[in-house]
């Protein structure tokens, strides 16, 4: 009697077909659904006017751990940030970007993603504005020949602008078929920054 060794050989490339952990986690949210999620991005401004801007950076992820775990981490890295620091977001975790829906808010800062299917999701929002706002400075009234200031100055008129640059997360929100939700956005980071007109 001969015992015989078989060997099960894997064709090449094979390994790409497996499910990969991310979309075990998050393969559910690949399918078109019935629900609807919307929202609205806006920033209450130094001299309290509320903001929008047509064209914000909206996100909308799978919620999960390893979300709530990204989320948390840029957070952080957000809340730490300065100006000198720059006011880019932070890199979307690559194990999740497949999985996330992207989209522009409207002109009044509203947003909506459709054919959301169901299951648990989480909103990040980005946000810029610029307004103009204008300042009296006082400058020397006059210059000797030396260019050394005379007595007295005068007031004149200068235009700046006013740079708000924020981060906004909703709380997790779970929608069924044909359901729609309305999230509300709290804020994650804030920049804020004067330059003057040029």
């Amino acid at each position: 009697m001969f015992a015989v060794a078989l060997s099960m050989r894997v064709p090449a490339g094979a390994a790409a077909l497996l499910p990969s952990v991310a979309d075990a986690e998050y393969g559910w949210s690949k399918a078109t659904g019935r629900a609807t999620i919307t929202g609205r991005l806006a920033v209450r401004t130094p001299d309290g006017r509320t903001m929008a801007k047509n064209g914000a950076d909206v996100l909308l992820l799978p919620y999960s751990t390893r979300t709530r775990l990204y989320l948390a981490r840029t957070a952080q890295q957000l809340a730490a940030r300065t100006v000198q620091d720059g006011v880019t977001t932070p890199e979307l975790d690559p194990d999740l970007a497949p999985y996330a829906r992207r989209m522009r808010s409207a002109g009044d800062g509203s947003f909506r993603f459709a054919n959301v299917p169901q299951g648990t999701w989480v909103v990040r929002g980005r946000l810029s504005v610029a307004f103009p706002r204008t300042v009296f400075a006082g400058v020397p009234a006059a210059v000797d020949v030396n260019g050394q200031a005379l007595a007295g100055t005068e007031m004149r008129r200068a235009l700046v602008f006013d740079y708000t640059f924020a981060w906004f997360d909703s709380d997790p929100v779970t929608v069924r078929d044909d359901q729609t939700r309305d999230v509300a956005l709290h804020l994650v980071a804030r920049i804020d920054r004067t330059d003057p007109h040029r």
